[in-house]
């Protein structure tokens, strides 16, 4: 029998990320891997006050209720490629500066971790004659967000990212309060 949304087995996440657990989550078999121990309490605590101690924030967009530091390419849909390049260095500039401030990358703990575990390429998407995308966004927020989707063959029209088969969106929740709500994924 096909997974459908209403199929409770598929609303359960895998737990530690391996070949297998990846493949599921591409294939759309399973919603999410979560990954205990990602980032230890010291960590999260010292990043959150590097990103508190940052000066650049921006309103990721007219409609949404966080701060973002960083490039996203989801915020900046529609906008031409110069424009959106223009931004990826000063952003990976900012977000390492947190990074270092922190003691620690998570962009690139997630990189080393998905490389050990995958037969192929892992890296950040390239454009030709523009470089590197941005990855590695910072979010602040203290509201619920917008029912949304982020998938580049539909937000990405003439970008190179507009032809990839498989995208990884992931989450490094730093700092929960203790009455909070979840994250919904639907299967579509």
């Amino acid at each position: 029998m096909a997974a459908t949304a209403l199929d409770v087995s598929w609303q359960r996440a895998a737990e530690g990320l391996d070949e297998a657990s990846l493949r599921a989550l591409l294939a759309g078999e399973i919603p999410a891997v979560r990954m205990e121990g990602f980032a230890s309490a010291e960590q999260c605590r010292a990043f959150c006050a590097a990103i508190r101690a940052s000066a650049p924030t921006g309103r990721a967009a007219a409609t949404a209720r966080m701060t973002l530091i960083g490039a996203n390419f989801s915020n900046y849909a529609g906008e031409s490629k110069e424009g959106y390049f223009e931004q990826v260095e000063p952003s990976y500039e900012a977000v390492g500066a947190i990074a270092a401030r922190a003691g620690f990358d998570p962009l690139q703990r997630m990189i080393e971790r998905l490389r050990a575990i995958w037969p192929a390429h892992v890296g950040i998407a390239t454009e030709p004659g523009h470089g590197r995308y941005f990855a590695g966004g910072i979010k602040t927020r203290t509201t619920s967000g917008n029912l949304h989707y982020d998938f580049a063959p539909h937000t990405a029209p003439g970008f190179a990212i507009a032809g990839i088969v498989d995208q990884l969106g992931w989450n490094l929740y730093l700092d929960m309060p203790r009455s909070t709500g979840g994250t919904t994924t639907y299967h579509r």
